[in-house]
């Protein structure tokens, strides 16, 4: 995408009005994966780009523009957290933003607040390598783990088996 220039959509664009297009892409997915007890490490992770982003900087300090219809609401809130914890809580406080049941959730919060740390303190390519090298492990063990359970279990229409495979 960035590479190609058939493409008319310019970077900016991407990262425009993302309180308007993650509750739909991101959010309601990683709910969805919340509530059925499942961990969500690539929504958390896309969220806390998204909160690295309204902070405004990039890894080498340089500005960064928030295009947003809520942009006001998004950054009272990134500059009334005095903690990344209290900023995660700031934006899930937005319920117009990030659904309730979402925001309700521990699990998800801890999530958030780990890949917002890391690419905060250790920058988007060191946490995109980290963060890849952790999703390789899970899923050469889960394939490892999927080898061991009985065939009827991994039949294409159990659910049980591809879930147990992921």
């Amino acid at each position: 995408r960035f590479r190609n220039p058939a493409l008319q959509h310019r970077t900016a664009q991407i990262a425009m009005d993302g309180s308007q297009k993650l509750p739909m892409r991101i959010f309601a997915p990683a709910l969805e994966l919340v509530a059925g007890g499942r961990p969500a490490p690539c929504m958390a992770l896309t969220t806390a780009a998204w909160l690295r982003f309204l902070q405004q900087r990039d890894d080498n300090g340089s500005p960064l523009t928030v295009d947003d219809p809520n942009k006001n609401k998004l950054l009272q809130a990134a500059r009334n957290a005095d903690t990344p914890r209290s900023f995660v809580r700031q934006i899930f406080a937005i319920s117009d933003v990030v659904p309730t049941a979402l925001a309700a959730s521990d699990v998800f919060e801890s999530q958030v607040l780990d890949a917002l740390t890391s690419l905060s303190t250790s920058g988007v390519r060191a946490t995109l390598q980290k963060f890849n090298h952790r999703e390789e492990y899970r899923e050469k063990h889960n394939e490892t783990a999927a080898h061991r359970l009985p065939a009827d279990r991994l039949t294409a229409g159990s659910r049980a088996g591809s879930a147990g495979a992921r």
